[in-house]
């Protein structure tokens, strides 16, 4: 997963297609957080299809950490994925 601020506070995330166990991910998740372990929040609404996913935060100065699992045909998530700091000036 790649993560970068780009003007206006926009946060931008792009990521390689992933597998899952029975296949290829129908889907991802994506989850913010302001600390860099803990208090994930799912900030997608269903699965989106895209390998990419964009924001507009709010926040100026701090780092927002990101995580984006996989979802499967059933609905079910990968249960480990790497975090991405994002450093919004």
């Amino acid at each position: 997963m790649r993560g970068m601020e780009d003007g206006d506070n926009w946060v931008k995330l792009n990521w390689d297609p992933q597998s899952y166990s029975t296949g290829m991910a129908v889907g991802y998740n994506v989850y913010e957080s302001l600390v860099p372990g803990a208090g994930f929040k799912k900030v997608t609404d269903e699965p989106i299809t895209n390998t990419y996913w964009s924001e507009q935060v709010g926040l100026h100065g701090i780092t927002y950490y990101y995580r984006v699992k996989a979802v499967g045909p059933n609905g079910e998530e990968t249960l480990v994925s790497e975090i991405r700091p994002v450093e919004v000036p």
